[in-house]
C-alpha cells in the first residue's frame, strides 16, 4: 500500500467451506490499495501434485485499473492453449503466469510457449518463474504480437517494463 504496487502472490489455500478440508493451487491479486480483487484455483494440476491438491474449476478477470484487465494462471495451466483463450474471452488484456520450473527440459516455455500464447490471444503474458538452484528462471514479459518485452536470465531478477494498454 505504501509503494503503491499492486501484487499477485501463490500460496496452497485451504477451503472448509464445503464440511471437508480442500487444497488448492491457488494466487491471489491484491490492488495497490491494499483492496483482494481476485483469488485463482489452479485449473489443470501437474500429475505429481493432483492427490494434494483440488482441481479449480473457473478462469479469472479482474479490472486492476482502469482499461488493465488482468487474468491469472498457475504452472501448468499454460500449455493448455484453452486456459489462455478463456481469458482472452473474458477480456483480459494482461495474464500473469505463476510458475516454478524446475526441470530444464522444460526451459523453451519461456521462449516458445508464452510469446505463443500472447500472439493467439493478443494480450500480454507476464510469466513469473523462480530462478536458482534447480530452477531455470527466464521470467519473460510478451507483447501481444508475441514479441519479447523483457526477459531474465537464469539467476534472480527484477523485471521492469512500461506497457501500453489499448482501450
Amino acid at each position: 500500500k505504501e509503494n503503491q504496487i499492486a501484487v499477485i502472490y501463490g500460496y496452497p489455500e485451504l477451503d472448509r467451506s464445503s464440511g471437508t478440508a480442500k487444497y488448492y493451487n491457488s494466487a491471489h491479486l491484491v490492488s495497490k490499495d491494499g483492496v483482494s480483487l481476485m483469488n485463482y484455483r489452479k485449473v489443470h494440476l501437474w500429475a505429481p501434485t493432483e492427490g494434494a491438491y483440488t482441481q479449480g474449476s473457473e478462469y479469472c478477470v479482474s479490472e486492476l485499473m482502469k482499461g488493465m484487465k488482468v487474468g491469472i494462471l498457475i504452472c501448468y495451466d499454460l500449455d493448455f492453449p484453452e486456459s489462455m483463450r478463456a481469458l482472452a474471452q473474458k477480456e483480459a488484456n494482461i495474464v500473469v503466469v505463476l510458475t516454478a520450473v524446475a526441470d530444464s527440459q522444460y526451459s523453451n516455455i519461456s521462449q516458445l510457449i508464452v510469446p505463443a500464447r500472447a500472439l493467439d490471444n493478443q494480450v500480454y503474458v507476464a510469466y513469473s518463474n523462480y530462478a536458482g538452484g534447480s530452477y531455470v528462471g527466464q521470467s519473460h514479459l510478451a507483447n501481444p504480437g508475441g514479441k519479447t518485452v523483457v526477459c531474465a536470465g537464469s539467476e534472480d531478477a527484477m523485471l521492469v517494463a512500461k506497457i501500453a494498454i489499448d482501450n
